[in-house]
């Protein structure tokens, strides 16, 4: 049996059923890895936020479907605003916006989706959920090693 982003369940034919205790060891270790384990947490609101290399991971541990039906932004706020793509330079900032099964798995309750950041040298980032109403939660939060060498977190 599976469920899927928009909650519906499918049960596997017998020739096609997978291990489900297997599975359920593999998603938690790989939940409890790109989060606690190999990331740091920068902020905790909503969602925690933890940075893991050169992505994002937003995770919220007991969450509901309708808290991933609401879109993300992220604004990037570089060391050098140069970097920048020209086009955007007048603003200090990039933005990107995503749904959250863009790169995203519920499992036991949890939720999480990543996102890639750029390869430049980041300053601050800003980051939330918003739905057709507005803002439903924000934070704004220094990367541990601002302003580092080119292209670190």
């Amino acid at each position: 049996m599976a469920e899927f982003m928009d909650g519906s369940v499918y049960r596997f034919p017998d020739p096609w059923r997978f291990d489900e205790e297997g599975y359920r060891a593999n998603v938690t270790r790989y939940m409890s890895e790109i989060t606690k384990e190999s990331g740091q947490l920068v902020s905790s609101s909503v969602f925690d936020v933890y940075i893991n290399g050169r992505n994002l991971v937003y995770i919220r541990d007991l969450c509901d479907p309708a808290d991933t039906k609401a879109w993300f932004f992220l604004h990037i706020i570089p060391v050098d605003p140069t970097d920048l793509p020209e086009r955007i330079q007048q603003y200090g900032f990039e933005s990107y916006n995503f749904p959250f099964d863009r790169r995203a798995m519920r499992f036991g309750g949890k939720c999480l989706t990543t996102v890639d950041l750029p390869d430049y040298g980041i300053d601050r980032i800003r980051t939330g959920q918003y739905d057709d109403t507005g803002q439903l939660w924000s934070v704004e939060f220094i990367l541990p090693d601002a302003g580092n060498e080119r292209g670190d977190p």
